[in-house]
Formats: C-alpha cells, sequence, structure tokens
C-alpha cells in the first residue's frame, strides 16, 4: 500500500471517529425532545433528530441514512458543536460508549502505525523477533543447565546434610554421656561440701564469738576515741578564733603597708614614665647624630676616594709626561745624530 492510499483510508478512520464522536453527544433525552430542541438548534438539526430517533431500532439501511444526515447536520454547522456540548454535559456519556470510543482510537493509532510502517521497519521488527526468539531458546538451555546443575547440587548438599546430621546425633550422644557423668560428679561434690559445710560451720561459729569480743572492745576504743578528738578539735577551734584574730590584724597591716607601696610604686611609675620619655628623645637625638655622623663619614669617604682617584690619575700623567719627554729627547738625539753627516757633507 502506497502513501496516497494509506492517506486515503486514515480519513475514511478519521471521518469515522468524529462522526461517532458526534453521535456520543446526542443523549436518550435530547433524542425523546427532539421536537423541542428545533428553538436551540434549528429546523433541520430538529428533523434529523428526529428522523434518527424513530429509525433507531428499526431497518439498518434507515438507520444508516439518519445517522449519516444526523452527522450532516452537526458537521456543517460548527456553530451548533458548542452548544450540543453544553447540552449533553449534564448528563454526559455512558461508559460502554466511551470505553468504545477509546478502543476505536486505539485501533486507529495502531492502523496508522501500521500503515505507516516502512520495509524497513518491518525488516527491523523482524530481526528484533528472530533475536529475542533467539535468546529465549539460549535463555532456555541456560535454564535447561542450570536446573541439571541444581539437581546435582541438590543431591550433593542432601549428603552434605545426612553426614551434619549424623555427626550431630554424635555429638548429642557424646554430650548426653558427659552430663551425666558431670551429674554424678556433681552430687559427689555436695556431698563432699555438706561435710565439709557442717565442719566450717562450728569453726565459724566459734570466729563470731570471738569478734564479736573484739567489736565490743573496738567500740570502747572508738568511745574514747571520739572524746578525745572532740576535745581536741574544741581546742583547735579556739587555736583557729585566736589565728583568725591575728590574722585579720596581720591583714590590716598588710592592707596599710600594701597601700603605702602601691602609692609609692605609682610615683615611681611616673617618674620610669618620664625618664623613658626622656630616653626616647635621647635615643631619637643619638639616632639623628649618628645618621649626620655616618653620612659625614659617607661624605669623607667619598672625598677620600676621589683624592685617591685624583692621585693615582696625575700620577699617570706625570708617567706620561716623562713617557713622552724621554721619548721626545730620544726622538730628538737620534734626528740630530742623523742631520750632522748630511751637514758635513755640505761643507765639504
Amino acid at each position: 500500500m502506497n502513501n496516497l492510499e494509506a492517506a486515503r483510508v486514515m480519513s475514511v478512520v478519521d471521518d469515522t471517529l468524529a462522526e461517532l464522536g458526534l453521535l456520543s453527544l446526542v443523549t436518550p433525552s435530547m433524542l425523546a425532545h427532539a421536537a423541542e430542541l428545533a428553538d436551540v438548534f434549528g429546523a433541520d438539526f430538529a428533523g434529523a433528530l428526529a428522523a434518527y430517533n424513530e429509525a433507531a431500532h428499526g431497518d439498518p439501511a434507515v438507520v444508516k441514512k439518519t445517522t449519516l444526515q444526523l452527522c450532516r447536520a452537526v458537521k456543517y454547522n460548527p456553530g451548533m458543536l458548542p452548544r450540543l456540548e453544553l447540552l449533553s454535559s449534564g448528563s454526559g456519556v455512558t461508559s460502554p460508549f466511551t470505553e468504545f470510543l477509546r478502543t476505536m482510537g486505539d485501533v486507529r493509532g495502531k492502523l496508522s502505525r501500521r500503515l505507516h510502517t516502512t520495509l524497513e521497519e518491518e525488516n527491523s521488527v523482524k530481526e528484533n523477533f528472530e533475536h529475542v526468539l533467539a535468546r529465549e531458546k539460549n535463555a532456555g538451555k541456560e535454564r535447561l543447565a542450570l536446573e541439571n546443575q541444581l539437581k546435582v547440587e541438590s543431591r550433593e548438599s542432601r549428603r552434605q546434610v545426612s553426614r551434619t546430621e549424623e555427626a550431630e546425633t554424635r555429638i548429642r550422644d557424646e554430650l548426653a554421656t558427659i552430663i551425666n557423668n558431670s551429674t554424678a560428679h556433681t552430687e559427689k561434690l555436695r556431698a563432699e561440701a555438706g561435710k565439709k559445710s557442717s565442719s566450717e560451720d562450728a569453726i565459724f561459729q566459734e570466729l563470731e564469738v570471738a569478734l564479736a569480743a573484739q567489736l565490743a572492745q573496738l567500740q570502747v576504743k572508738l568511745g574514747e576515741s571520739q572524746k578525745k578528738h572532740k576535745e581536741e578539735e574544741a581546742a583547735l577551734r579556739k587555736k583557729v578564733s585566736d589565728n583568725e584574730k591575728k590574722l585579720a590584724g596581720n591583714l590590716g597591716e598588710y592592707d596599710t603597708e600594701m597601700g603605702g607601696d602601691e602609692k609609692q610604686l605609682q610615683e615611681e611609675k611616673l617618674l620610669y614614665d618620664a625618664a623613658k620619655e626622656q630616653l626616647t628623645e635621647y635615643e631619637k637625638h643619638y639616632n639623628a647624630l649618628r645618621k649626620e655622623k655616618e653620612e659625614a663619614e659617607a661624605i669623607h669617604r667619598e672625598r677620600e676616594d676621589a683624592k685617591t682617584k685624583e692621585e693615582a690619575m696625575n700620577k699617570m700623567l706625570d708617567d706620561a709626561a716623562l713617557s713622552i719627554q724621554k721619548a721626545w729627547k730620544t726622538h730628538k738625539e737620534s734626528t740630530q745624530a742623523l742631520l750632522a753627516p748630511a751637514k758635513g757633507k755640505k761643507k765639504k
């Protein structure tokens, strides 16, 4: 099927869905009062609605004809659709018809996807299906292998459980034997403990009498010690009271002495601050003098360096002058020596 044919098919399906949507707005109450709706929707729509109501349960051909007339009456009159929706909004569309419209919409979507599916898409779907089928086959084989492995592991686990149960039974038997032996040993220890307890009770009673006598002696000593401690405490309290009075006098003297020392300290602090301020001024003056001295020494060093350089330059000039004089003298003597023979020849 080419694209033009697919478009025609989809156009027919869309028209059908549109007409079904229009028919969903026609409620039973509207059909019952079709003649009274002529003032609201017009005579044409009211007549088509009445004809549809009369033929609803009659000949299928008449039902088809009246249905087409009713749909055309609504389709070719756009202003009628809002009023029809408003009038039918109170009663609503029945659930079966709503499900039918939803089903028809799903069918339309599937048909559209099927008609617009290309050859390449069909091949891709086919390849995906084959791939999924192959994966399912592989999964079946893997499942069979896993089931076999599970059976083997189950047999092995049952063997291990059997061994564990046998070991547990053996351990329980050994534990019962140990418990029986421990019970007999416990009874033996209880008998020995009973014999030993009677002898220890007699010893305990003798010790209790001796300890009661010792406790009475210690209580007498405790009373004497408490009396002695009370007397010592009264003496110490009296001594502490005297010491507190003495300490209060000493604290007063200390406060007086500290007041004088604090006053003297304040005065010395003022003197110290004044001396510190004067020392700061001296230090500033000393730094200024030292800076001037350093500058003077720097100038003196520069002068000495300049003087040394000048003396070196003068010595260099003197040495150069002497060298020039010597060279000139030598040149002069050599020139005279050369000129002397020439003068002698001229005289001859």
